[in-house]
């Protein structure tokens, strides 16, 4: 093992806008409050220094990485064997949890299916 790190307090801020049942992250911010250096063998390792350059690392990368990640969507379906329709994708935060909601619409069988 080369070092034994402990990243403490990392906030990392997202946004995912849906459109047409499909979903995109985009990643606002990656903050890293500290980092404590458990261990290494590579040599003095400044805890502040890796703080630094990781938060500074994300600036740089930010537009990369929300480029890769908007070619990656979650798409959902539209349809569940042809009998329901699925609507209203909606994705909230509150209180400490995710939710994710879908509304299923009721198809039903074609009218000539009963005669």
């Amino acid at each position: 093992m080369a070092a034994d790190l402990i990243l403490k307090d990392v906030q990392v801020g997202l946004i995912a806008p849906i459109t047409n049942m499909s979903l995109v992250i985009d990643i606002t911010r990656i903050n890293v409050g500290s980092v404590t250096v458990v261990s290494d063998t590579i040599g003095k390792l400044s805890g502040v220094l890796i703080k630094t350059e990781i938060n500074n690392g994300f600036k740089v990368a930010q537009p990369s990485l929300n480029a890769f990640l908007a070619t990656k969507p979650f798409n959902f379906p539209t349809q569940i064997f042809g009998l329901f329709e699925l609507t209203g994708l909606t994705l909230s935060y509150y209180d400490s949890y995710l939710y994710l909601g879908i509304s299923p619409v009721f198809i039903g069988l074609p009218a000539a299916a009963y005669e």
